[in-house]
């Protein structure tokens, strides 16, 4: 799977995360996607309660100001792996709309964004890449720069990897055509 993502204006990076699994005569059947999500002001607080009743826990539930999730700035995790089937989300701005995304956090592998702290990623400097169906073992993913340089996987969880770039990234084009 390749993605682009655009960590700050005109800097991209092409990505491919591969899951490394074992190929086996009985298929993997994808978890059922969840749609029964309803949202509830939760008196007397100013939080947000979150309930559904379909979906294979844990879950990764990801808020955001942007109905379409594509804005990478926009997106927050209210959980990385909730066993339960309802979750309050406390962290709310009065007259701003949020939308909400529930999947299972053992989905195939999506991402949500790629952040950096440096403006252009530079040999070094470790990229964040949030979303879900990532391995917590290292080993089981891959993360590749556009051009096939392999980044060193530094910590991963199922729903966060964290990734170095590689020597001699710098050298190489990180972003064509985008």
């Amino acid at each position: 799977m390749s993605q682009f993502f655009r960590l700050t204006t005109g800097t991209c990076v092409a990505v491919c995360l591969c899951g490394l699994g074992i190929a086996t005569e009985d298929p993997v059947i994808p978890p059922p996607d969840v749609e029964t999500l309803v949202a509830a002001k939760d008196s007397p607080g100013d939080a947000v309660m979150l309930t559904w009743t379909d979906g294979t826990a844990p879950f990764a539930i990801v808020r955001s100001t942007s109905p379409d999730f594509l804005n990478p700035t926009d997106l927050n995790y209210v959980s990385r792996g909730t066993p339960l089937s309802t979750i309050s989300d406390p962290v709310l701005t009065d007259g701003e709309t949020y939308y909400y995304l529930v999947q299972d956090v053992n989905a195939p592998t999506q991402v949500y964004k790629i952040s950096n702290t440096n403006p252009v990623p530079y040999e070094g400097d470790v990229l964040t890449i949030d979303g879900i169906g990532f391995s917590d073992t290292c080993a089981d993913n891959a993360f590749y720069l556009e051009g096939g340089l392999a980044a060193t996987l530094t910590t991963c969880s199922s729903t966060q990897i964290q990734a170095e770039v590689p020597v001699h990234a710098s050298e190489k084009a990180l972003c064509r055509g985008y």
